[in-house]
């Protein structure tokens, strides 16, 4: 259980950098930014993962506090169930984004060429990147 406390204590320095990354994003997006309205999209991105990380340093904290809901954070982290329907969605939803790219790829290229390109670019970024992880998991096991 040491183990996993450390675990939360080490998530939530990343969390805390997060938070310092995405507040120096934000400000060297407002300020560099000619016309205010183009970075409210990156600036919301930001905000977004200022909130996301501020909410799980609060709920690792809390389960550092409350033993009773630290073991259930364990027990949610190592159990197998829960581990193979990640598992199983990551694989189906993986192939699903590969899949609507590929389509996606296709009509844009009655559209714009230039979208076509930068997709088919990604589908092969992200086939380059399946099997290299692929590759190196096949290594390791």
């Amino acid at each position: 259980m040491e183990k996993f406390k450390k675990q939360l204590v080490t998530s939530n320095c990343i969390y805390w950098l997060f938070i310092a990354l995405s507040i120096i994003g934000a400000v060297l997006v407002v300020v560099f930014s000619p016309n205010h309205r183009d970075g409210n999209g990156t600036v919301g991105f930001f905000a977004a993962m200022i909130a996301i990380s501020v909410i799980n340093i609060h709920r690792n904290r809390k389960a550092l506090k409350n033993e009773k809901l630290l073991k259930e954070m364990y027990i949610n982290s190592v159990d197998e169930r829960k581990k193979q329907i990640t598992l199983q969605s990551a694989k189906a939803s993986f192939f699903i984004i590969l899949a609507s790219m590929l389509i996606a790829s296709i009509v844009f290229r009655f559209i714009s060429m230039t979208v076509s390109i930068v997709l088919t670019c990604c589908m092969m970024f992200i086939l380059i990147v399946y099997f290299a992880v692929t590759a190196y998991y096949n290594k390791k096991m």
